[in-house]
């Protein structure tokens, strides 16, 4: 089985985890300006560094799995 390309290597996860946290960041922009849902920004961001938290962790248990399988 293939690795997706964002988790072949640690910067390669590192890149793709900052990405997903400017889309987050700016998610809460959008909500604000065309939804006009006013999200307060501590709790947003402390939920938001706890999901790219625990995605990372997972990405990087399942690549360092998937490199002793080969």
């Amino acid at each position: 089985m293939s690795k997706p390309w964002i988790i072949r290597t640690r910067g390669g996860l590192l890149v793709g985890l900052v990405m997903m946290a400017a889309i987050g960041f700016e998610l809460r922009t959008v909500f604000g300006m065309l939804i006009g849902l006013e999200v307060p920004m501590t709790p947003y961001l402390l939920v938001m560094i706890g999901l790219l938290s625990a995605l990372g962790v997972i990405l990087d248990v399942f690549r360092s799995n998937s490199e002793t399988a080969q």
